[in-house]
């Protein structure tokens, strides 16, 4: 963008300097929406391959315990 800034003053057509930061700013428009798209795809696929959360009560207890709510005689 700074090349383009310094051909437009060389050559006197501002218009080109216009152009290019036009340019610019839309391709990185374009660069940061997918970007963000991505971002959320990603965070929608992960959120779908979780695990299920375990009951509240299974986490705190033992695996003894829950055996013995699975009915294993231990």
């Amino acid at each position: 963008m700074v090349a383009a800034d310094a051909i437009a003053r060389e050559t006197g057509r501002p218009a080109l300097g216009a152009a290019a930061h036009t340019a610019y700013v839309h391709g990185m428009t374009v660069v940061l929406l997918v970007a963000g798209l991505v971002a959320v795809g990603s965070a929608v696929l992960v959120a779908a391959r979780m695990p299920a959360a375990e009951p509240a009560g299974a986490a705190e207890a033992g695996p003894a315990a829950r055996a013995a709510d699975a009915g294993d005689p231990r």
